[in-house]
């Protein structure tokens, strides 16, 4: 027989879980909308990231259920292994939340490693070099000279 105490404990222990649970799924949610202020270059990165960051959650979310689902005597280990699929979760969402909000350090694509600035907000690759003289095409002009 279960003791009350211990049946309390496993209910509040679940609510607890199922609640962090669903807080999670929202805040992953709101990383997944956030990047869509980015241009599509930029997403794919960090859509690669959320990709990952999807599949740990519906580890937490698996383990969860099989949380509900266990009788008394494995409570204690399946809890075991929620928590540490849960706070493996919590350590990627957090890594992954700090890349996306750093708007400083936005991955540049194929820039990779040329420049640090973001290409979203450059006026072009050649900004800040120089003043575009009056009737110039831009910096391949003469390039199309035969």
């Amino acid at each position: 027989m279960i003791n009350p105490s211990e049946d309390v404990t496993n209910r509040t222990y679940l609510q607890t879980a199922q609640m962090r649970t669903n807080q999670w799924r929202d805040e992953l949610n709101r990383l997944e909308e956030e990047i869509k202020q980015f241009p599509s270059e930029t997403q794919a990165v960090y859509r690669r990231n959320l990709a990952n960051l999807q599949t740990q959650w519906q580890q937490v979310e698996a383990k969860f259920k099989e949380l509900e689902r266990a009788s008394s005597g494995q409570q204690e280990i399946i809890r075991s292994e929620w928590q540490i699929t849960a706070e493996e979760y919590q350590n990627n969402f957090r890594e992954t939340a700090k890349q996306i909000m750093d708007k400083e350090n936005v991955p540049l694509g194929w820039l990779e490693g040329f420049t640090d600035k973001r290409p979203h907000d450059s006026a072009g690759w050649a900004e800040g070099m120089g003043k575009q003289e009056k009737g110039s095409k831009g910096w391949a002009e003469g390039y199309d000279r035969k």
